[in-house]
Order: C-alpha cells, then sequence, then structure tokens
C-alpha cells in the first residue's frame, strides 16, 4: 500500500514539473525596427505572440537610439500576464544609475515613435496594457500625451 501512495505521490510530481517546464518564460528577441519584416522579429510581432511571463527583449543593429514607429493599425492589445519588454536588453543601453538630485546617466536606445498615430502599447486610457506589465529602459515620442503613462529609467 505504501509503495502505491509513493508511487501515485512520484506520478504527480513528474506532471507537475513537466508543466512548469513548459510554461516556462522565454525571451522574444526584437531584431528590426520595421513593424512589418515577415523575415525578422518586430515588436508588434513579440507582441502578437507573448505568452505570460515572457520578456521582450532587443537587439537591433547599429547604435541607435532605435526608433519603432507605431504600426499603421496600432499594437496589439497586451493580453498576457507579467509581461516586459526591457529596453536595456540592447546593446549599449545602460539604466540610471545616479541617486535623484544628479544628472541622468542613462542611455536609451529604444524609442517608441507614435507621432504619427496609432494604438501604442502603453496607452492605459484605452486598457490596453496589463497592470503587470514592465517596461524597461525606452523612451516614447508621440504628440499628445497619453493619460497615466509613466515611463521607467
Amino acid at each position: 500500500m505504501k509503495l502505491l501512495q509513493i508511487l501515485s505521490v512520484l506520478a504527480v510530481l513528474a506532471v507537475s514539473v513537466v508543466w512548469a517546464a513548459s510554461a516556462a518564460a522565454r525571451d522574444l528577441i526584437v531584431d528590426t525596427v520595421d513593424n512589418t519584416s515577415t523575415t525578422k522579429t518586430s515588436l508588434k510581432k513579440a507582441l502578437e505572440t507573448a505568452l505570460a511571463g515572457d520578456v521582450i527583449k532587443f537587439n537591433i543593429a547599429g547604435d541607435g537610439p532605435h526608433y519603432i514607429r507605431t504600426p499603421t493599425g496600432g499594437y496589439p492589445l497586451i493580453t498576457v500576464n507579467n509581461l516586459t519588454l526591457d529596453g536595456y536588453s540592447q546593446p549599449k543601453a545602460k539604466a540610471n544609475i545616479n541617486t535623484l538630485g544628479k544628472p541622468n546617466v542613462a542611455d536609451i536606445r529604444i524609442v517608441l515613435d507614435s507621432r504619427s498615430g496609432g494604438r501604442t502599447v502603453v496607452d492605459t486610457t484605452r486598457g490596453l496594457v496589463q497592470p503587470k506589465a514592465r517596461f524597461l529602459g525606452y523612451s516614447m515620442q508621440r504628440i499628445s500625451p497619453c493619460e497615466g503613462w509613466q515611463s521607467s529609467q
């Protein structure tokens, strides 16, 4: 009887481990500023394929800053939790390490450019960002500001 109980517990643990491994977060690497690209991974494509817990990182060729124009129809809605867009992952980007009152030494290499319109990924007034999405190391340009929008440095 005890052997059967032990085997049952081991079977449950094995299933749990397999499930947890299949739900592991992925790194999605954006390697182009062209949101219409079919051969590279754009920010739009990364947002369309993102799963809960994923991290969207950047590795766009060149020094930058890299301006990623908002697609004409806007970005897809972020519907997964715990998604991170990490602009600091772009080569040569760095976070501000100084305290308040000292010069900001951040080197931002990713710019989300919505000056020509379109739905942005941070327009919380339209319910596009889940509360658990994190945005790190980016700049945003837009003609009119988004209410409730906050950038992180």
